[in-house]
């Protein structure tokens, strides 16, 4: 059995354990919204960040290098997959589909596996950590190392990814007029984190302290946002196929609890009116404001979701 000893837990180090139970609510949260698209990764996205600022909150307090070291082991249960999830919940999202071509899957999380392994077997090597020690700092204890060629890797793929979520979401920004608050709120989610990286890894930090899961902890509002106030999982995603797009009669689609999901062409030209309002709207919101423009509307066909037309 591991022998830890700790010290007395410093101020950060309970903020980083109320960060842990942020993401704890919002990963049993995610558990509501599994099947729908990005669920699954915005949960396991979530179970990375708990172990990341977990870890670390315990990792500050270490009495001694060998606990130092056992609770960054723990963290790394975590960051190499971070930018994994938070890439794949994105590209979910924006794709409006949970299947991801495999080859892809494949490629992305290679890294990541490595780096967990890699990290874990790193008193063998020195391909992570070169010499690493324990520098206390007042009340922290700060992990120093020499870097080994894989942190260097690890770091890269971490801001290529990083890049890939901001470029992808930017190009979507301006193409999809429709969703473009709820991408806004995506996109300035993940600017925090990507910003708190590059931060620590400049080694502009104070103390070379790792602020990056606290930069995580000022996304949990736009978390809370995205999934309380604009339902980012419980609206259905309906894909804007041909067929759809091209349909004669109007047709507005809402969820149970009749918000604004999507609507075809024939609808945007009839009822020009409706672009004005974002996804998510309730629609009675709408309709009381274009009574007269609306009383054409033959009838409401309830179902799993409302279709009018």
């Amino acid at each position: 059995m591991v022998s830890l000893t700790l010290n007395q837990l410093p101020p950060l180090s309970w903020i980083l354990l109320i960060i842990t139970g942020f993401t704890l609510f919002f990963t049993a949260q995610s558990v509501r919204f599994r099947n729908a698209v990005g669920g699954t990764s915005f949960m396991f996205l979530m179970i990375s960040i708990t172990a990341y600022s977990f870890g670390y909150a315990f990792e500050i307090a270490a009495a001694d290098l060998k606990t130092a070291l056992f609770f960054s082991h723990i963290q790394y249960l975590g960051i190499p997959f971070v930018p994994f999830f938070y890439y794949v919940l994105i590209w979910q999202y924006l794709m409006k589909t949970n299947r991801m071509p495999l080859l892809l899957v494949i490629i992305l999380l290679s890294i990541p596996v490595i780096t967990f392994i890699v990290h874990l077997t790193q008193s063998n090597h020195n391909f992570f950590y070169i010499k690493p020690s324990l520098v206390f700092e007042g009340n922290l204890s700060i992990l120093a190392f020499g870097k080994g060629i894989w942190y260097y890797i690890n770091n890269i793929y971490t801001l290529f990814i990083m890049i890939l979520v901001i470029i992808h979401s930017a190009i979507r920004l301006v193409k999809d007029r429709k969703y473009r608050l709820r991408i806004t709120v995506l996109l300035i989610g993940a600017l925090f984190p990507f910003a708190g990286f590059l931060f620590y890894i400049s080694g502009l930090s104070p103390k070379n302290l790792d602020i990056t899961p606290i930069a995580m902890a000022l996304t949990i509002p736009f978390w809370s946002v995205s999934i309380f106030h604009y339902s980012f999982f419980d609206i259905v995603p309906v894909a804007r196929d041909h067929i759809f797009e091209h349909l004669k009669d109007c047709i507005i689609v809402t969820d149970l609890h009749d918000r604004l999901i999507e609507y075809n062409a024939s609808t945007r030209k009839f009822f020009p009116f409706i672009a004005l309002y974002k996804i998510g709207t309730p629609l009675k919101d709408i309709i009381s404001k274009h009574r007269d423009e609306v009383s054409g509307i033959e009838g409401v066909v309830k179902g799993e979701s409302d279709l009018i037309i």
